[in-house]
């Protein structure tokens, strides 16, 4: 045997909540943390130990147009300092007709 490799464990916790304002709007907050070491080798990545991810998310529905807005990204390892500002325009009708 050449060793002892260490063990590729991590831990996934992470909370959520969203909310249904009323018919055209919804706002949702999330926090996820990754404990332990990802498994590549030397145990090395873009996180060591622990990271944690935070985002922010609001999205209105009006008649000819949507607004979507966004801090951070659930999908990475660690919150980036980003903002996201989406602005849909039906032209001609309404969404769905």
């Amino acid at each position: 045997m050449y060793g002892a490799a260490p063990d590729n464990i991590q831990w996934f916790d992470g909370v959520a909540y969203s909310y249904q304002v009323n018919r055209q709007s919804s706002f949702a907050v999330g926090l996820r943390s990754v404990t332990g070491n990802p498994p590549v080798p030397n145990g090395g990545g873009a996180c060591m130990g622990k990271c944690t991810n935070v985002w922010i998310a609001y999205h209105l529905r009006l008649t000819n147009e949507e607004f979507y807005l966004a801090y951070g990204n659930p999908n990475t390892l660690t919150s980036v300092p980003q903002a996201i500002l989406k602005v849909i325009f039906y032209l001609g009708g309404q969404k769905g007709t």
